[in-house]
This record gives C-alpha cells, sequence and structure tokens, in this order.
C-alpha cells in the first residue's frame, strides 16, 4: 500500500491463472483499470480465450463480477483486453484490445539465433514492427473509435512516437522497463519528437487524420 501513495493511475493484468475472485484483493479497489490478459503463449490453452464467442463470454462475466462492487464516485475502472500480434485480419475485426504483448512467431532479426526454436514468447524489439502493424489495422477496422494501447518493443521515443501515429491513444513499456528502470520513461522525450498540434485533440480530430494515410499505408 506505501507504492500506491505515489501511483496516479493503476492498471492491473490479469491472467485465468489467478486465483483470487474479482475485488478480493486490496489493489482491487485502487486500481483505475483492468486488463484481461489472454495473449501470454506460456499459458496452455489461454489463446483460446481470443475466439468471438469464447471473448464474449469472458468480458460479459468479468464486467458482471466488477459491476457488483463498490467504485466511489469515479465509479468501475474500465476494462481493457490484451491480445496476441499472432491474429488473421478476421480476428482483429472481432477484438478491440491492448496491442499487444508477446508473440509466437520469430522474425527474420532473431530466426538465427540458437534459442529461437524454443517454445514460449518472444518479446522486446523483436516484436516491435509486427506489433506496430497490427495496431494500424486495428486503428482502421476501430474508425478511432475506441482508444488503443500501443505495446510491444518498445524501448525509445522514437518508438513510442511510431506506436502513437499509427493509433495508439497510450503506450505501455515492459521489456525495456525491465532493463532500463524507471529512468528510462524521462529519457523517452516523446514531446520532443511531436511537431506543435500534432496530437491536439487526442482520440478527435488528430487521430482520424491520420486514418487516411493509414489506409493508404495498408493497399
Amino acid at each position: 500500500m506505501y507504492i500506491l501513495k505515489f501511483i496516479d493511475k493503476l492498471h492491473l493484468s490479469v491472467l485465468n491463472t489467478t486465483s483470487l475472485p474479482f475485488g478480493t484483493s486490496i489493489v482491487d479497489i485502487t486500481i483505475t483499470a483492468k486488463v484481461i490478459n489472454i495473449s501470454s503463449p506460456n499459458t496452455p490453452g489461454l489463446r483460446m480465450l481470443q475466439g468471438r464467442k469464447q471473448l464474449k463470454d469472458l468480458v460479459k462475466k468479468v464486467q458482471a463480477a466488477r459491476d457488483e462492487m463498490q467504485w466511489g464516485d469515479e465509479g468501475p475502472p474500465p476494462l481493457l483486453v490484451k491480445i496476441t500480434p499472432d491474429l488473421s485480419k478476421d480476428d482483429l475485426e472481432d477484438i478491440a484490445a491492448i496491442l499487444s504483448n508477446t508473440t509466437i512467431s520469430r522474425p527474420d532479426t532473431v530466426s538465427s539465433n540458437p534459442l529461437a526454436s524454443e517454445a514460449g514468447g518472444l518479446s522486446g524489439k523483436p516484436l516491435l514492427d509486427l506489433s506496430t502493424n497490427i495496431l494500424k489495422q486495428m486503428y482502421i477496422l476501430t474508425r478511432g473509435k475506441i482508444p488503443l494501447i500501443g505495446c510491444g518493443g518498445i524501448s525509445s521515443g522514437e518508438d513510442a512516437y511510431k506506436k502513437i501515429r499509427s493509433g495508439a491513444t497510450l503506450v505501455q513499456l515492459y521489456t525495456a522497463f525491465a532493463y532500463g528502470g524507471p529512468a528510462l520513461i524521462p529519457q523517452m522525450k516523446v514531446a520532443a519528437l511531436v511537431p506543435k498540434g500534432e496530437l491536439d485533440g487526442e482520440m478527435g480530430d488528430a487521430h482520424m487524420a491520420m486514418q487516411a494515410r493509414l489506409m493508404s499505408q495498408a493497399l
């Protein structure tokens, strides 16, 4: 609880391996968003929840559990869904999500590594292009009407800005943060890369103005 005094907003990512019911943890009282993580390749059967029916049922159950709780004046926290970049266009049409966690694919940049044939997920820099391409597709499919969180391979301000220009409202760090620590955040200096007024309106005019460019890239 001590560290929570210094955190303005806390998003909690949960897997189906979590044994505690929704709302039983003290953290549930303080979170500002809850992430349904169905993207981990290291949990057997987890990615089956990315099917349209399975995901719809899961979200409904989590929403029901969330709405039964008392959340105060600000109301219940929003729910986010974290998916894999290893999805077809048809799959993407059914999912609006945090993009993305880890991939089981092996890009050419790491295919020669002796560990490339091992099972498990791939995180970090090699994931940047793959996850950004999925982000672009999801932005086009949702027409900029929902917030998208870009993640996967971000280790610099340039990487974060690439996600923003591809349709992300927010960006998420994981692997680079684990290695670089909190000092990585001020080093990124994303604001210095943004032309004045480029992102005014967040999910409004600025993002919609990007759609034509993204559409032309997708064709």
